[in-house]
């Protein structure tokens, strides 16, 4: 019989969760049995996580940061890649007017494209782009659009 020391052979995968939603990070190691598992926060021992899954029930600001397990048995132990985890605030849709521009911002995941639609009031089918914009480095995008901001309207904000 051949005796092993822990390998990581695959780490927990990065998150972006709105909050209260659900989620579970995991890992994939390999080595002699019984394993052993222990997870952390931001290289905080998070107690009683000690299985080869964690999950978040109900996500929460709290929740967010840098995810590792460190897998152990009888013979050493091996430490995955870091996992972030980011929670998305309740959106909230920002629109001001600059001069002729009308400004759009809300909080979103930083490095993400996101679509900006609008449609007349009341409300039906037709919606119009108003474009498509990339997420600062905090996470917040920015659109400018010479929309005039006398109408009323309806916006929308997708991932392409």
């Amino acid at each position: 019989t051949l005796f092993r020391s822990p390998t990581i052979l695959q780490s927990p995968p990065t998150r972006v969760l709105a909050q209260k939603a659900a989620a579970s990070l995991w890992v994939r190691a390999s080595g002699t049995g019984p394993l052993s598992y222990q997870w952390s926060l931001n290289g905080v021992d998070l107690a009683n996580e000690t299985n080869v899954t964690l999950t978040l029930n109900s996500a929460t600001p709290a929740d967010a940061g840098t995810y590792t397990v460190r897998v152990s048995n009888d013979l050493g132990s091996a430490q995955s890649d870091p996992a972030l985890v980011t929670v998305l605030s309740s959106p909230l849709l920002s629109i001001d007017q600059a001069g002729s521009d009308m400004i759009v911002a809300f909080p979103a995941a930083p490095g993400f494209l996101y679509n900006v639609e609008w449609a007349p009031m009341p409300l039906g089918n037709s919606w119009s782009a108003a474009g498509t914009a990339l997420t600062d480095p905090v996470g917040v995008i920015w659109l400018t659009n010479s929309l005039s901001v006398e109408d009323a309207r309806f916006f929308r904000i997708r991932k392409p």
